[in-house]
């Protein structure tokens, strides 16, 4: 074997095998730039001490075969028909540095699935930030579940019934007693839910509106009203005639009726009077009451609690018969 040394004090020292073998180039420039190539010419790098191999397909340096394994552009490749095996101490580590910005990607081509499985090359279990996850598959409608220490397996839920339920559905809630249940199904409840958790309260309708109702303390004789929005307690307007008699001619200057049997009346309710403009009676018109209001007056006394009140009636000039009056009343409380 011949070698050729390059002894013409250049920048990139080399030296040849043989008349036609190659070259080998050593130093901080690229010996491309100054000399031509032949195919499998070496230059050991100093830059970046790195040992690159010419080929004349692309023109270009690229990775040299280190045993079986070779480099091709950015891509490790093994010899075909076998496995590529990185092999680390046990206090090293595989890293992936994508450096500040990454992406870090592990990946295969679009067709095709990424498969990890310590089984392949002996080792049992898949270790995930620290959760060591079940090394077979489970079966059909099996769940994950952990042991609260990072180990993962497959569970079978159970599927129970419920055989009782106690509670109001209050501030104590429900208590279901049974297996336990964990699929799909129909649950029905027996007891009363409280309005307070969107129930009645109460198992009659009637009850069912007492406690959805506005309070009715101290609200008797009201009625429900709405403002469109809330509902509320208001007062009644209860009704009702009475007939009041000066007496045949020449009449009377007073005269008073006794109004009984108003059960829902108050001491405190608001009587109104009226001569209606168009009641009659058996001894005046229409018209004679309409003038009714120009020669007497209508007052009333103190109601007395689910009884009544007494209609008193004062003219300034003798009035005779009978006159129609309408009274009413607005419970105040």
């Amino acid at each position: 074997m011949s070698v050729t040394l390059n002894a013409k004090g250049t920048s990139v020292p080399s030296f040849t095998i043989g008349k036609g073998g190659v070259t080998i180039y050593q130093g901080l420039t690229d010996p491309s730039l100054s000399y031509s190539m032949k195919d499998g010419d070496y230059w050991l790098d100093k830059s970046v001490n790195a040992l690159r191999v010419w080929t004349t397909v692309g023109l270009t340096w690229m990775a040299p075969q280190l045993g079986d394994l070779h480099f091709s552009s950015g891509s490790i490749i093994a010899p075909g028909g076998q496995d590529l095996t990185l092999s680390v101490d046990a206090s090293h580590f595989v890293n992936v540095d994508s450096g500040n910005s990454g992406p870090a990607l592990i990946t295969t081509n679009n067709s095709q699935d990424l498969h990890i499985n310590p089984a392949t090359g002996g080792g049992q279990y898949l270790v995930l930030c620290g959760d060591r996850w079940p090394a077979a598959d489970g079966t059909n409608g099996q769940s994950l579940k952990t042991n609260g220490t990072g180990i993962l397996s497959w569970y079978t839920p159970t599927v129970g019934t419920v055989t009782s339920v106690s509670g109001d559905g209050g501030s104590t809630g429900l208590t279901f007693t049974g297996s336990p249940i964990t699929s799909a199904g129909t649950l029905t409840l027996a007891g009363t839910l409280s309005a307070f958790n969107g129930g009645t309260g109460a198992t009659s309708s009637t009850g069912a509106f007492n406690n959805l109702a506005p309070s009715q303390v101290t609200n008797g004789g009201k009625f429900l009203i709405t403002d469109g929005t809330n509902t509320s307690w208001n007062n009644v307007a209860n009704s009702g005639t009475a007939t009041i008699d000066f007496g045949s001619a020449p009449g009377g200057l007073s005269t008073s009726v006794a109004i009984t049997g108003l059960t829902n009346i108050h001491s405190t309710s608001v009587v109104i009077l009226q001569i209606m403009a168009d009641a009659t009676s058996v001894d005046h018109s229409a018209a004679e009451h309409r003038a009714f209001t120009t020669y007497a007056n209508l007052t009333y006394d103190t109601p007395v609690t689910g009884s009544g009140f007494t209609i008193y009636s004062d003219a300034s000039q003798l009035v005779q018969g009978r006159w129609t009056v309408k009274y009413s009343w607005l419970n105040s409380n």
